[in-house]
């Protein structure tokens, strides 16, 4: 009996023709990056970068990988749906709007870029993120709060989904 699974497989198979579909979580594991976060050698690198730079910032890919697919799978910044200041304070609205600003020019810029996803859509119970009267337990990183309030963020997101500008279709 063949499983729901490998008929879902079969399925993307024929719509894809003859591109190579990973369908394996330990292959796609062995080809993901996380080039930022987990990384203590990129993070003391790219500690003192302000989002302003990041559209004038042309990320490359080993030539090898250059006529592959890419995907971007977390992108973003923090804020507290609600609080408001310039750009430059941090957990402002004002401050993750600049951060996708800056970031969504820079990731169109790579010419096989043909997916991403922002991290994260909607703000989430986190017990470890006990910033007082920020965090208070929460990720802040949603476009959403968990309250279903669209921050400032979620607008510029939704603006270069409308416009093409984040990524090259096919």
């Amino acid at each position: 009996m063949v499983s729901r699974t490998d008929e879902l497989k079969a399925e993307l198979r024929s719509l894809v023709g003859a591109v190579n579909v990973i369908d394996s979580g330990e292959s796609l594991e062995t080809l993901s990056k996380d080039f930022y976060w987990y990384s203590p050698v990129l993070k003391r690198q790219l500690d003192d970068k302000t989002a302003d730079a990041a559209d004038t910032t042309l990320w490359k890919t080993a030539p090898d990988l250059s006529d592959k697919p890419l995907m971007v799978s977390e992108f973003g910044g923090s804020a507290k749906a609600g609080l408001h200041g310039p750009v430059t304070q941090r957990w402002t609205e004002e401050y993750q709007a600049n951060i996708y600003r800056h970031q969504i020019p820079m990731l169109h810029k790579i010419p096989h870029l043909r997916g991403s996803s922002a991290w994260i859509l909607m703000d989430f119970r986190s017990p470890i993120r006990v910033l007082p009267n920020i965090q208070d337990g929460f990720n802040r990183k949603g476009l959403i709060s968990d309250k279903g309030q669209k921050k400032a963020a979620f607008y510029v997101l939704q603006k270069a989904y409308k416009d093409n500008a984040l990524g090259h279709a096919e």
